[in-house]
């Protein structure tokens, strides 16, 4: 953030108090990484008039600030002096606040210059002071409140924690975030640059006004140690529970973990919660989960990045029932969002755009705004419905409808549900036998498995031996006998 100051007054008497103004503003530490300090004299444009200059300066200009001293200043055309006339121009084009006026104790003053001040007394806030080093002290003390409050204006992600530094970052949570970028330009960028210079790069904090580094809010999500300590609104409550309604809970995991840890619990949560069925198909086992995992991900992601923050006491929802998952996060959808246009919106909107702008250089999300198409599509490759979405009263709640115990063959199957049964090592007869537990439910002993494939029992004891030990099957004594199956 660079805040543009005006410098105003009568030129005559504060010349060497502006040159001032400007030097201790511009090499200040504390100041010279956000201030742009504009004094006439030495903005002098070349291809611009005298007053072309100065009213492009005020017009670019985001705090003004006033002197007043002794003389009024030269009369313009228009009746006023330059600081009056340049502070009625500020006054129009931008807020009051924003105006800063420094009076110099005189007991002598004229006329006009007194008419000016009482006009100032009526329209906004003044200072007096007594010489150049009370001036500069007043002036830097005004600009910290207003930068200070200026960047808590910024929208959440961007806002500094005033008691967060490099410290607070997880060992762990940095290099999940490092291991998940997946775009050159950061990833050259980062080189071997210190963690304040990386974490200023990802814009996940900077230097505050006393030259301390300091995360901000989306820094601390995404990487500090203990988030609970900056008071940041961020739960997730995954539940798992019995039947269709939440009278009875099975699994249950409340986490308040940077980001890409939090995404490691989910999925470690999703995985032993839900139910995977398996077919062989030809010389390949296939993996059926009851979801497609990349859809459920999308939809954590996308709770996690577009939530409302600033909701007290809220959380992120996750719960399985037998029948579908429900993932609910706090806020509505922006404007101009309905339900009814969210695969369609050409403009992505977003709610907090350093967390999105950051989640669309990783591996997580591929192209910002396409989340939603990408859900329904890998729901309709699976046989499934597509989600449903609810915008409620301050929430969102996405609703996966699930295969209802079917187990349905999806259009495309994934690599990782996948397994290449010639890659781990079985001969013919152990894939036809897997492929009729595995389709057919059928329950192998050894002795029908000698009798079907025409082997000794020596070998039909060693091909099932080893398809339990792969963990392809389930080995079950029952009666003193051996059966393989799977569940």
């Amino acid at each position: 953030m660079t805040v543009k100051v005006f410098i105003s007054s009568n030129q005559n008497e504060f010349f060497e108090e502006r040159k001032l103004i400007k030097k201790e503003l511009e090499s200040d530490s504390m100041f010279k990484n956000y201030v742009d300090v504009f004094v006439f004299e030495e903005n002098e444009a070349r291809s611009l008039s005298p007053q072309e200059n100065f009213i492009e300066g005020l017009y670019n200009s985001d705090v003004y600030i006033g002197l007043i001293g002794s003389s009024y200043g030269d009369i313009k055309d228009n009746g006023l002096s330059s600081t009056e006339y340049e502070y009625e121009i500020f006054s129009r084009l931008k807020n009051k606040q924003n105006i800063y006026f420094f009076i110099k104790d005189s007991n002598e003053r004229e006329d006009k210059a007194l008419d000016f001040i009482e006009r100032i007394k009526s329209d906004t806030s003044f200072k007096i002071f007594h010489n150049t080093v009370e001036l500069i002290e007043e002036i830097k003390r005004s600009l910290k409140a207003h930068i200070n409050q200026s960047l808590s204006n910024q929208e959440f992600d961007f806002q500094l924690l005033a008691e967060s530094s490099c410290d607070d970052v997880s060992k762990e949570a940095l290099d999940l975030l490092f291991d998940s970028i997946d775009y050159q330009p950061i990833l050259d960028l980062l080189g071997n640059r210190d963690m304040e210079s990386i974490l200023e790069i990802l814009s996940l904090g900077k230097k505050d006004l006393s030259g301390t580094f300091r995360l901000n809010n989306a820094g601390a999500l995404f990487l500090a140690e203990n988030i609970e300590k900056f008071n940041i609104e961020h739960e997730v409550k995954l539940v798992r529970f019995k039947g269709n309604t939440k009278l009875e809970m099975i699994d249950k995991c409340y986490t308040t973990s940077p980001f890409f840890i939090l995404l490691k619990e989910f999925e470690h949560f999703y995985w032993k919660n839900i139910k995977v069925g398996s077919v062989i198909n030809g010389l390949r086992r296939v993996n059926i989960p009851e979801y497609p995992f990349n859809a459920i991900r999308e939809a954590m992601i996308n709770a996690l990045a577009h939530r409302d923050y600033s909701f007290k006491g809220s959380f992120i929802q996750f719960y399985i029932y037998d029948d579908r998952i429900e993932i609910i996060s706090p806020g509505n959808l922006l404007y101009p969002l309905k339900v009814s246009n969210l695969k369609n919106i050409e403009v992505p909107v977003h709610r907090n755009k350093n967390i999105c702008n950051l989640f669309s250089k990783t591996i997580f999300m591929e192209h910002v705004g396409s989340g939603i198409q990408r859900m329904c599509d890998e729901m309709r490759k699976s046989g499934l419905r597509e989600p449903e979405f609810i915008n409620g009263e301050g929430f969102f709640k996405v609703i996966f409808w699930g295969p209802n115990g079917k187990l349905i063959y999806p259009e495309e199957a994934v690599d990782n549900n996948v397994l290449d049964l010639t890659k781990v090592g079985l001969n013919d007869r152990q894939i036809r036998a897997l492929s009729r537990i595995v389709n057919e439910k059928v329950k192998y002993s050894y002795e029908r498995y000698s009798n079907e494939f025409d082997v000794s029992k020596s070998t039909s004891k060693r091909d099932l031996n080893d398809l339990a030990k792969k963990g392809l099957v389930i080995e079950n004594k029952s009666n003193r006998r051996n059966y393989y199956f799977v569940e």
